[in-house]
């Protein structure tokens, strides 16, 4: 079983991450044309590594109970709130730091 929650993991890091060159892709500016802008190599990395995790999902469902899976899409938010902050710089209002505060109560509580 541990096995398959590393595996689960593994995901929510992926999931962070294609979140995070998704942002990068929509931000980029493209000189030419509409479909330029939607459809960049962040973009196809990006969806990409969605349709992955995916499959990883598929797979590790079937082996876990779901109070170990409802930890992984709690966790994948944090996770993508950290990456905003460290990698993409963005600035954190107090409100959003609160938000985020509630989510990890709310995972805390409800594992317990």
């Amino acid at each position: 079983m541990l096995k398959y929650i590393l595996i689960g993991y593994i995901g929510v890091v992926l999931t962070a991450l294609a979140q995070l060159v998704l942002k990068i892709g929509a931000e980029k500016k493209s000189k030419s044309n509409i479909i330029s802008f939607f459809i960049n190599i962040y973009t196809i990395l990006g969806y990409g590594t969605m349709f992955l995790i995916t499959l990883i999902n598929l797979y590790v469902f079937r082996f876990l109970d779901l109070k170990y899976i409802l930890i992984f899409l709690p966790s994948s938010y944090v996770l993508v709130f950290l990456l905003s902050i460290f990698v993409l710089k963005e600035k954190v209002d107090r409100n959003k730091f609160l938000q985020y505060i509630f989510v990890l109560l709310g995972v805390l509580v409800f594992n317990l």
